[in-house]
């Protein structure tokens, strides 16, 4: 799944810039339908949760925007295509190249789309789910609203997914009801699992994406998607059986390549007497060693426009493509892993305000986080994953340079520099490339050996020929250091660096 998101969501999110630009006149017409329920609600003391939840919506929804997806023809007029009688991938690209259609979209505010009529439902739906269903009614006020109510997850279009989606589910959620369950964890394990009957959908590397957040309408019409969409598909799923849920996203991992995106779901777990909270992904599938997760919120975290902004200037504007979702995400990385604020003293004096964590990604240092820059010159990068390979960037106009060494942040939370002591390793033994099962060493291949220099960059060390299975060795090799092992017949993103110590390879 990882490899997959890298190929899509994070280009998706690089969109979101000229997105977001398209964005910049707000506005101004009021939010004439969640107005008019307001000054309805509040006049009737009966209906002070309706009240509650339209006000919700009023305050974080009122600058939502969505991908709305149009058709045209080969003459770019705009044409009429109805995306719910597709039912595969395949069948969308057949049905386009039959009429010589094309997809496209465009952005729309909330506010123009959805009428009071339509919010009406939205409420009502959801508060009926939160108070009908056993395993939703211990779900608390503040979670029902952030989790629950929304008729979108980001960035969608807001289509009539809850309407759709109970009536296909309908007979599996009675199912569920005959069978007194209570437990959100086993709603779950039913319902994902057995609902791919009513609502199919699997995941692929090889899909059509109309939109880079896609909605109910879309998922349901191509059915296969790599792990965001899965994740979208399965929210909507959960909300629509009254379980609060939402996206959790690693943007990039610390340790391979790409990233991930996982659903995650309330629910309350009972230890005797004392009923826990967790909020968080599936049993079984929890996020192994992230470097930093972020958690789609409908509720505004305004990170973005109060943290970010400010730090950053006209010369200086670049950001990393998934901070401009900041103002929706919240930083979970502590509910998945174990972290560490990172302190850090700048060699030398800067200017800039705002500074980035990078990691290992592709081939390449990826932005992954931001620190302020203080008048002292330290930085301080909060709740960063342990035992992981960073390196710091400055903006610089559009893009990014890289600073000071790149270093480990240890299990310890100690910061440690690899520094050539111009000590050697006599005989060097490696195995693989990468830390994945398909990384092994190959008999009759060539392999390089590299090692990281104080800039981040690679320097070739020794070229070999491996004559045996999984197992090359190299002589004399400048110790403490990182390595990196390429086959040349594989594109060098593949491989990951490492450390060595008593002949084992330790991945980063």
């Amino acid at each position: 799944m990882g490899q997959a998101l890298k190929n899509n969501i994070f280009l998706y999110c690089i969109l979101f810039v000229y997105w977001n630009l398209q964005l910049a006149c707000k506005p101004t017409r009021p939010y004439e339908g969640l107005d008019s329920l307001v000054k309805e609600y509040s006049t009737h003391p009966i209906d002070s949760l309706r009240l509650s939840a339209a006000l919700f919506l009023d305050k974080n929804g009122r600058s939502a925007s969505s991908q709305k997806i149009y058709f045209t023809d080969q003459n770019a007029k705009e044409v009429t295509f109805d995306l719910t009688t597709v039912t595969s991938d395949s069948g969308l690209n057949v049905a386009l190249a039959k009429n010589s259609y094309h997809a496209a979209f465009r952005t729309v505010y909330d506010i123009r789309v959805l009428e009071k009529e339509r919010l009406r439902r939205e409420i009502d739906m959801a508060i009926a789910d939160w108070k009908t269903y056993p395993w939703a009614k211990q779900v608390p006020e503040r979670i029902f609203l952030n989790n629950l109510l929304p008729y979108k997850i980001y960035g969608e279009y807001p289509d009539e997914w809850r309407i759709f989606s109970k009536r296909k589910l309908k007979n599996l959620l009675q199912k569920i009801c005959d069978l007194k369950i209570q437990s959100a964890d086993e709603v779950y394990e039913i319902l994902i699992n057995q609902a791919n009957t009513s609502l199919p959908f699997r995941y692929s590397e090889q899909f059509t994406a109309l939109t880079n957040y896609p909605s109910f309408t879309e998922l349901n019409a191509i059915r296969r998607g790599d792990c965001l969409r899965i994740a979208y598909f399965n929210v909507y799923k959960l909300r629509s059986a009254g379980i609060p849920a939402t996206i959790d996203i690693v943007p990039f991992w610390g340790d391979r390549n790409g990233g991930h995106a996982i659903d995650v779901f309330y629910r309350k777990i009972l230890n005797g007497t004392i009923a826990r909270e967790i909020f968080g992904p599936p049993n079984g599938q929890q996020l192994i060693h992230p470097p930093k997760v972020f958690r789609i919120s409908f509720e505004k975290t305004n990170v973005l426009t109060d943290s970010i902004k400010p730090l950053l200037s006209e010369n200086d504007s670049f950001l990393p493509s998934h901070l401009y979702m900041g103002d929706n995400l919240e930083d979970v990385t502590d509910i998945h892993t174990t972290t560490k604020d990172i302190r850090y003293t700048l060699t030398n004096r800067t200017d800039k305000r705002i500074a980035y964590i990078c990691v290992y990604n592709g081939g390449e240092w990826k932005p992954l986080f931001y620190g302020k820059i203080n008048k002292n010159s330290k930085i301080i990068f909060r709740k960063m994953g342990l035992n992981m390979l960073y390196h710091l960037a400055l903006p610089s106009g559009a893009g990014y340079e890289l600073i000071e060494p790149p270093f480990i942040l240890s299990s310890k939370g100690k910061i440690i520099f690899f520094n050539d002591h111009h000590k050697i390793v006599k005989e060097f033994v490696v195995r693989k490339i990468t830390n994945s099962d398909f990384g092994w060493v190959k008999k009759k291949h060539r392999y390089f050996l590299s090692v990281m220099n104080q800039y981040g960059s690679w320097q070739n060390v020794e070229g070999k020929i491996a004559t045996r299975d999984s197992i090359i060795t190299f002589s004399n090799i400048p110790c403490e250091n990182l390595y990196r092992i390429v086959d040349e017949t594989i594109a060098p993103i593949v491989s990951r660096p490492f450390s060595y110590a008593k002949g084992n390879q330790n991945w980063y």
